[in-house]
């Protein structure tokens, strides 16, 4: 038989990830990222990111993470500019 407490704890019962720890570990991510970032802008993927940080605080709100994440790239790049509201360019992959 499972002890309860036990499940509980495995399952992330009661788990409560503070606002701050969020934002330390997107911040940590884009820095780590930041060059690329600044690079692609608002054309840069971020559900990698996102994953990162699900692994570090794996109870966390992925929404609360999501907007984080957005919050701080939104700060770091600006406002969107033309060129960001356009598709991306996909490249012809070549077969061989």
């Amino acid at each position: 038989m499972t002890d309860l407490a036990e499940f509980e704890a495995y399952c992330g019962v009661g788990v409560k990830v503070p606002r701050e720890d969020i934002q330390r570990a997107v911040a940590g991510q884009i820095e780590l990222h930041k060059e690329t970032i600044i690079t692609e802008r608002y054309h840069y993927s971020i559900g990698p990111l996102l994953a990162k940080v699900r692994e570090q605080y794996k109870w966390a709100d992925g929404k609360a993470i999501k907007e984080e994440t957005e919050e701080q790239i939104a700060a770091l790049l600006g406002p969107k500019t033309a060129a960001d509201l356009e598709p991306v360019k996909v490249r012809p992959t070549r077969h061989t």
